[in-house]
Formats: structure tokens, sequence, C-alpha cells
């Protein structure tokens, strides 16, 4: 089971304004529970932020999780666009591909 690392949602929106220079707002926080095979599963919170001055996308997904190594956090910025969204569409798009 991987668990996410829990981030506040002001460090999850300074996060995603940096990256995508627009203005954030957090809309709802988002408890995830995913399976995917018999062994293979992931928990956590995600922040949800509606999106101002962000061409093509209205909302976008943050949350953190230890790198593949397990020597760093990645915090993971996932706008809503195209089939993505909600939070669970987010985090499936990153850690079950």
């Amino acid at each position: 089971m991987t668990t996410l690392v829990e981030i506040s949602a002001e460090v999850a929106r300074h996060a995603l304004e940096v990256r995508h220079r627009c203005n954030a707002s957090l809309h709802h926080t988002s408890p995830i529970q995913l399976m995917w095979g018999p062994s293979s599963s992931i928990e956590g919170t995600v922040h949800v932020f509606a999106l101002a001055d962000c061409p093509g996308a209205a909302e976008a997904s943050v949350w953190a999780a230890w790198a593949l190594d397990g020597a760093a956090i990645t915090i993971h910025i996932v706008l809503h666009t195209g089939g993505i969204v909600t939070a669970v569409d987010a985090v499936r798009s990153i850690h079950t591909t």
C-alpha cells in the first residue's frame, strides 16, 4: 500500500500557483482510496483547487507522495483537463500508469 504524504492546503496552493502562474483557491479536500490489482493500493488526501487565470483548466488536484526511490517527497499537480475531472482521476493518471 502507498500512503500519500500529508501536506497543508497552503503548501499545495503555493506549489500550484508557482508552477502554473495562476491564482488558486481551495475548493475541497478529497480523501482517496484506490485499489488496483490484488495487492496494490493508494490512500491519502488530495487538495482540489479552483483556478483563475489558468488557460485550459478550471480546477487542479495537488498531493504529495514519496518519490519512487524513497529519497524525497514529490508534490504532484494535475490540471483537470481532458478525461481528468476528479481527484481520483488525477491520482490514477500518476500512480497507476
